[in-house]
């Protein structure tokens, strides 16, 4: 439990500071989220170093340890993200980092808005872009790396906005980083 605890200050106050769950034998509760295999690779981590996650497992194991706030396996996380990694999950990661922003989590951040920018042309035209918020959006669009035609930055904004009314008051906001110059005026 000490060493447990020497890794994450939930661990830390689960383990050892809770006087009547100190004696008593810790269970760790799953969730479809976090499920006994998440726990299983994070506590193979904590006393062995190591890591082996599947793309499909990638998310539910950086969530668990940004519940635990255990930041070497979020930054070994981050550190294989561009192998495991998929758009679909890049753009729900993004949504989440802005909601619940860590700050170990920004080259992370970097690498999925890298990645979203390169495909953006598939991107705006999944469900998962009206998802995102005002907040993420801005994020992509104030990027100088986007890959894709200028009218096609324009639709995704529109497109964007128009999924509800609040979004539209937002519209000026958004177009203010399409630039209209380098349109084609057709």
């Amino acid at each position: 439990r000490a060493y447990v605890g020497t890794w994450s200050p939930i661990l830390k106050k689960m383990f050892l500071e809770k006087k009547s769950e100190s004696k008593q034998e810790i269970v760790l509760k799953t969730s479809s989220k976090h499920s006994a295999r998440m726990y299983d690779n994070m506590f193979r981590f904590m006393y062995f170093d190591f890591i082996s996650v599947e793309s499909s497992d990638f998310l539910p194991m950086l969530a668990l340890a940004c519940k635990y706030q255990i930041e070497a396996l979020i930054a070994e996380c981050s550190k294989m993200a561009p192998e495991l990694i998929k758009l679909k999950q890049a753009l729900i990661l993004v949504e989440q980092v802005h909601k619940n922003f860590a700050p170990e989590m920004q080259p992370l951040v970097d690498k999925c808005n890298e990645m979203i920018c390169h495909e953006f042309d598939r991107v705006y035209k999944k469900g998962s872009w009206f998802r995102l918020s005002k907040e993420a959006l801005l994020g992509i669009l104030q990027r100088d790396d986007v890959c894709a035609e200028e009218h096609e930055v324009f639709e995704a904004v529109k497109k964007w906005c128009s999924h509800s009314e609040d979004r539209m008051a937002l519209l000026d906001t958004m177009l203010e980083h399409v630039r209209f110059p380098t349109m084609d005026p057709k």
